[in-house]
């Protein structure tokens, strides 16, 4: 989880990006990926991938969004 659940407002933690990047450490170059899920909105997106993300879950960046597609396309945009 990147961000506490709290039902409603889940505000991203960055010093999960660390955990992030331990974890990708340790699976080294095995198959393995790295989902994330909690206050991912575009301006987190790129930077959990970053850290070693491969899987984003990203509701209310997509449902919040004036369109399904435009959350999509913003989060994608941000985490190339």
């Amino acid at each position: 989880m990147t961000a506490e659940p709290d039902g409603e407002h889940a505000d991203f933690i960055p010093a999960i990006l660390q955990k992030i990047q331990d974890v990708r450490e340790l699976i080294g170059s095995r198959a393995v990926e790295i989902e994330v899920d909690g206050g991912i909105q575009p301006d987190h997106a790129g930077l959990v991938v970053a850290a070693g993300a491969t899987i984003l879950v990203a509701g209310r960046a997509v449902w919040g969004a004036g369109s399904v597609e435009e959350g999509v396309s913003a989060l994608r945009k941000a985490a190339s």
